[in-house]
């Protein structure tokens, strides 16, 4: 059943990454979707791939890692029995995420090409520190979030869960994501019932909002 839905939806043999890891990795992950989402995950894939061909980016993946880290945040549900759906319609919104069963909306942070320096630093491998300036770009990257469905989380009664990947802010850890989480004020963002962080070696770490209108 599932070899005849995956040549449904894209070639088993595809290669959506350079990598061979990733490139298997991105080829499982799209076989725990829905028909649907896997197709739409596929193209949007592909669509990254070909940016970073077209932008000089394609050294470090900047687009295509971006798109495959929404995956990553999807397989974490989905191997906890939950089903994701993706880009759910919500008042002309298109959520990156969405668990029926648990009328949950689920957003990933993510960022575009980094500027020139910010590459060619981390293309040489250059440690990124845990800098004030690292901090705030995450704490406005989840008010960002929060305000953009917050009309829509209150009017609806969602479950809405923010997730963070340690690489979209360049080696960042879960701790650096908890110190982020007190400048964003979570507790002033009832509507946000949590935010999910997934590191750089796939390890999971969930910040519940304690003051969290819908946990």
């Amino acid at each position: 059943h599932k070899s005849r839905r995956t040549h449904d939806v894209f070639d088993p043999i595809e290669k959506f990454a350079g990598n061979d890891a990733i490139n298997e990795h991105i080829h499982r992950q799209l076989q725990k979707l829905s028909p649907e989402s896997a197709k739409i995950m596929a193209k949007k894939i592909r669509d990254a791939r070909n940016a970073d061909t077209i932008q000089k980016t394609h050294k470090s993946n900047f687009q295509l890692l971006q798109a495959w880290r929404e995956l990553c945040i999807a397989e974490y549900f989905i191997d906890r029995k939950i089903a994701v759906e993706c880009e759910s319609q919500f008042d002309g919104k298109t959520p990156d995420w969405y668990a029926p069963s648990e009328r949950l909306v689920i957003e990933v942070i993510s960022r575009g090409a980094p500027n020139t320096m910010e590459a060619e630093l981390f293309n040489k491998g250059v440690a990124f520190g845990r800098t004030a300036c690292k901090f705030d770009r995450i704490a406005n990257a989840v008010k960002e979030k929060a305000d953009k469905y917050e009309a829509i989380i209150n009017n609806c009664k969602l479950r809405y869960v923010i997730a963070v990947h340690g690489s979209s802010f360049l080696a960042t850890t879960a701790e650096d994501c908890k110190e982020a989480l007190v400048k964003a004020n979570l507790s002033d963002l009832p509507h946000v019932s949590g935010v999910l962080f997934l590191s750089e070696d796939s390890d999971f770490k969930y910040f519940p909002n304690p003051k969290a209108t819908t946990p």
